[in-house]
């Protein structure tokens, strides 16, 4: 788990910990009873939201885990279609570290639908998301072809010119 820190007041705020405590800090000041494992997720989840990237990535990377290790939980929990338009939103994030994590995100929730924003992501001005979008899109079996591909696949053999005579 990556742990982000900042310092605040000389004090340093471990993000990925903070992340971790907000189900109970919400418990603890509004008195309400201990929330469900399944409440504390889709908390964790909608943080995705946040304006903090720190905050969005740790909530990226509990969805990408969560989608490893139990996607049928995280299933029962958001419609696909919500957790499809999560995903969508984080690829056009301003951090190209959330862009490149939502590609992740994306690929363990096999989410195909997101096919033309990962396509899109090939022209990111970022060249370590370029890479693992094309990545992506190769192990989709989506060949990727383009001059803003960076290192586009090479040509099929019934695309290439026929061998001409040596000098004749």
């Amino acid at each position: 788990m990556v742990i982000s820190r900042r310092t605040i007041n000389g004090k340093i705020i471990s993000y990925g910990i903070l992340i971790l405590m907000i189900p109970w800090i919400l418990v603890a000041l509004s008195g309400l009873k201990e929330p469900s494992e399944r409440e504390i997720l889709r908390i964790r989840i909608n943080r995705i939201e946040d304006n903090d990237p720190y905050i969005r990535h740790m909530a990226l990377y509990i969805l990408e885990q969560k989608y490893l290790t139990n996607p049928e939980e995280l299933k029962e929990i958001f419609p696909e279609h919500e957790l499809i338009s999560m995903v969508r939103k984080r690829l056009d994030d301003k951090s190209a570290q959330i862009r490149g994590l939502a590609l992740f995100v994306a690929e363990a929730g096999d989410m195909r639908e997101l096919i033309p924003a990962v396509q899109k992501k090939l022209d990111d001005p970022d060249e370590v998301v370029r890479s693992a979008a094309r990545n992506l899109l190769k192990r989709w079996g989506i060949e990727v072809k383009g001059v803003n591909s960076g290192g586009a696949l090479p040509p099929s053999p019934k695309e290439k010119e026929p061998d001409k005579p040596d000098g004749k």
